[in-house]
């Protein structure tokens, strides 16, 4: 396994947030976490980072215990978070700025903007691009990262339905060239199926994992997604049961 995680607790002002949470993700692998709105997915991503420290357990990646903040992790939000002083070229090198190898940072960013639907507006601003593109540039920067595990806290959670669409289909289709881990939270239940290896439903408060669903299809468009109503209505009972 590439990431795991063994009887993780969190508790917040004498609330348990998560209780001996056990998770693992392999390789290569895109899980999705789905779970009813505040039991604790954003935290459980934020432990994993080392943004918050948890009460109890560990976090392992390639076996060896991780503990703070570790190069092996890009975090990227649901907002954007791009500065608007900035050229979008600016705002995705900010890791290579900030680790002191800007000028690969630059060769990288500017080899990738095709593939990630940037090309033509490196030197444009923030307020110049769509949600859609805008999302796909803070997806660039974190991929720059060269982090080998990307965790993704509702990144297209903010956009509109058609712009959410068009992103789940260009991750879909980028992701084999990223080769990354991907670890996804997401309150949508087709997004968690169109884009997951496997699908972890999480209990309310204190959390767990309550459901480990396999999605096995290779190929998939939105019309197999139109297709997975029974999939669609187990997962939907089982956050409603929460």
């Amino acid at each position: 396994m590439k990431l795991q995680v063994t009887g993780v607790s969190c508790a917040f002002e004498g609330a348990t947030i998560l209780e001996k949470m056990d998770m693992a993700v392999a390789e290569g692998e895109f899980v999705s976490i789905l779970g009813p709105s505040g039991c604790g997915k954003s935290t459980l991503l934020n432990i994993i980072a080392g943004l918050l420290p948890a009460g109890g357990g560990q976090v392992f990646v390639d076996g060896q215990v991780t503990t703070g903040i570790s190069g092996h992790f890009a975090y990227m939000p649901q907002q954007d978070l791009l500065f608007p002083w900035k050229t979008i070229l600016d705002n995705v090198c900010l890791y290579g700025k900030i680790n002191g190898n800007l000028r690969q940072a630059k060769e990288q960013a500017l080899a990738s903007m095709e593939k990630f639907g940037l090309a033509g507006y490196e030197h444009q601003y923030p307020d110049q691009l769509s949600g859609g593109m805008r999302q796909r540039a803070a997806f660039l920067r974190t991929a720059l990262c060269q982090a080998d595990i990307l965790l993704l806290d509702e990144p297209f959670g903010a956009l509109d339905v058609i712009s959410r669409g068009d992103m789940q289909d260009w991750l879909a289709a980028i992701r084999k060239e990223l080769g990354r881990t991907i670890l996804l939270v997401t309150h949508d239940i087709d997004e968690a199926i169109y884009l997951s290896d496997r699908v972890l439903v999480l209990s309310g408060r204190p959390a767990s994992v309550k459901r480990e669903l396999v999605i096995s299809a290779k190929e998939r468009n939105k019309e197999w997604l139109f297709q997975q109503h029974d999939l669609r209505q187990e997962i939907y009972h089982i956050l409603k049961e929460e």
